[in-house]
């Protein structure tokens, strides 16, 4: 499954956020101070399953907006014994739910 995620945040949200043209230019991927987990929590095997955290490649910014954008592409492999459902949590500062049907 290949799992493609953008996420926006205010410029000033977090240091650990925060994009500029040295980060663009890097590629390194950046993310909350307290790190936050996608995870398989109905359908997988085991029962909760850690996808992927939620760091991005920062792609975009404005200053004088106070925004930032960033995107990831993640591809994660289903036990073979997951279900024709499975849900998807973020489980972090924010929470969000996917549920997908295979």
């Amino acid at each position: 499954m290949e799992i493609n995620f953008r996420i926006y945040w205010q410029l000033d949200y977090s240091r650990t956020t925060r994009c500029n043209r040295e980060i663009i230019a890097s590629g390194r991927l950046i993310g909350p101070e307290t790190p936050g987990y996608l995870e398989c929590v109905r359908g997988c095997t085991p029962t909760v399953t850690r996808v992927s955290d939620v760091s991005i490649r920062c792609a975009a910014y404005s200053e004088l907006e106070n925004w930032m954008y960033g995107e990831r592409n993640e591809t994660y492999t289903l036990p073979a014994t997951a279900a024709d459902t499975i849900t998807l949590e973020y489980d972090g500062p924010q929470s969000f739910t996917f549920v997908l049907t295979l």
